[in-house]
């Protein structure tokens, strides 16, 4: 199983570095304590920044919630709860562009935890966050892939509707996968 694992890590470190585009796996963290802080970079603790701004986006921009742009009928509508591929598209989009405004060109930090040594590349955008964020927000969006629960089953498939259960479930979800992604794992994309 651990073989497999770093298969998968190696087939996509081989990649990403064929694209100069560099992923940084840090698989080892290591706690310090308040004697040994000698560097800015020991001082770092747990960023949970791009976790909290991906899980309110997605809440937030998910089709048929808040508002769904285009709408069935008009422009835009207001919770009705429906989605469709034109709308997920638009709001995908639009998720995008706000988080690289929160992450990239505003740079949204949020600390706490435990306290750890990260590797640091203060010259370059970590686009990991955007990347896995955007992605998630695409295939997690109740009624495009799936919905759980659905309307009347306990899982719908591809019928483009949305429920206020629904949307709290995938976001449960995209929750717990952004945090394996992002904290767990320490996923970062580096472009250069």
């Amino acid at each position: 199983m651990i073989c497999s694992y770093h298969l998968i890590y190696s087939l996509l470190l081989h990649i990403f570095t064929q694209y100069s585009i560099h992923l940084v796996h840090t698989n080892q963290l290591q706690i310090v304590t308040q004697t040994s802080l000698n560097t800015q970079r020991e001082r770092e603790m747990l960023n949970w920044g791009p976790v909290f701004v991906a899980v309110v986006l997605f809440v937030l921009l998910s089709p048929g919630l808040l508002f769904q742009v285009p709408g069935q009928n008009r422009c835009v509508e207001f919770a009705n709860f429906h989605t469709g591929g034109a709308s997920i598209l638009i709001h995908t989009l639009l998720y995008f562009g706000v988080i690289c405004l929160f992450l990239i060109a505003i740079e949204v930090h949020l600390y706490f935890g435990r306290l750890l040594h990260t590797h640091t590349h203060t010259e370059m955008a970590d686009w990991g966050p955007v990347v896995i964020a955007t992605v998630l927000f695409v295939l997690l969006t109740p009624g495009l892939l799936c919905q759980i629960p659905g309307n009347g089953r306990y899982v719908g498939f591809c019928n483009m509707e949305t429920s206020g259960l629904a949307i709290l479930v995938h976001t449960i979800i995209f929750f717990a996968l952004i945090v394996i992604f992002l904290i767990a794992i320490g996923v970062h994309i580096y472009t250069g």
